[in-house]
C-alpha cells in the first residue's frame, strides 16, 4: 500500500512538473502587442516560429548547415557549447541513504529520486547514443551524472514514452526485472 502511494506521488509530481514546463496555449501576445485568444504560431498565411531569436532561413542554409554539420569546426564549436563543470559522484551518500529525500539528475530527462526509503530512476538512458544501433544516432554530449553501478538498487522505473532518448534498451536489460516498471 505505501508503495502505491509514493508511485502516485512520483507521477503527480511528474504530471505537474510537465504541465508547468509545458507553453501556455492562450492569452499569447500577438505582433501588434494587443492580447489575443489564437494562438501566436498561428497566421492567416500559415504557421510560423513565435520563439526569440528565431530567423527565417532559404533552401541555400539548409544545404549549406547539411555540407558542414559534421565538420571539425562544428564539433569544437559543439564542445565549447555543452561543455560545464561537473563533479563526480560516487553515490556513496546515495547507497548509504534511506530517509533523506533526494532527486539527481543524471542528463537530459534521466533522474534518480529517493523517497523514504524508495529508489525511483525515471527515463533511465545511460547508452552512448539515444538509438536502437550502438554505432549511429545522436551521440550523448555529456557523459551521465553518476554511473549506473554507482547507484542504490533500484525500486521503480518511471518511463515517460516511449522515444530512444528516455527509454534505452541498454540500460533497461542492465536493470533487469527487479524494479517495478511503469510506463
Amino acid at each position: 500500500m505505501r508503495k502505491k502511494y509514493y508511485i502516485g506521488i512520483v507521477l503527480l509530481i511528474f504530471i505537474s512538473v510537465s504541465y508547468v514546463i509545458m507553453p501556455v496555449k492562450n492569452n499569447f501576445i500577438a505582433d501588434s502587442g494587443s492580447v489575443t485568444n489564437s494562438k501566436l504560431h498561428h497566421t492567416a498565411k500559415g504557421f510560423r516560429n513565435p520563439y526569440p531569436g528565431f530567423a527565417e532561413r532559404g533552401f541555400g542554409d539548409l544545404i549549406k548547415w547539411m555540407l558542414s554539420r559534421h565538420s571539425n569546426v562544428n564539433k569544437e564549436q559543439d564542445k565549447a557549447v555543452y561543455s560545464f563543470e561537473t563533479v563526480e559522484n560516487d553515490g556513496s551518500y546515495l547507497r548509504g541513504n534511506h530517509t533523506d529525500f533526494t532527486a539527481t539528475w543524471v542528463g537530459h530527462s534521466t533522474v534518480f529520486i529517493q523517497l523514504d526509503g524508495l529508489n525511483i530512476l525515471t527515463d533511465p538512458m545511460w547508452s552512448e547514443r539515444a538509438s536502437p544501433l550502438t554505432w549511429a544516432g545522436p551521440k550523448r554530449f555529456v557523459k551521465p551524472g553518476i554511473s549506473l553501478d554507482n547507484l542504490p538498487e533500484i525500486d521503480m522505473v518511471v518511463i515517460t514514452h516511449n522515444h530512444y532518448d528516455h527509454l534505452d534498451r541498454q540500460t533497461i536489460q542492465l536493470l533487469g526485472d527487479r524494479p517495478l516498471h511503469d510506463c
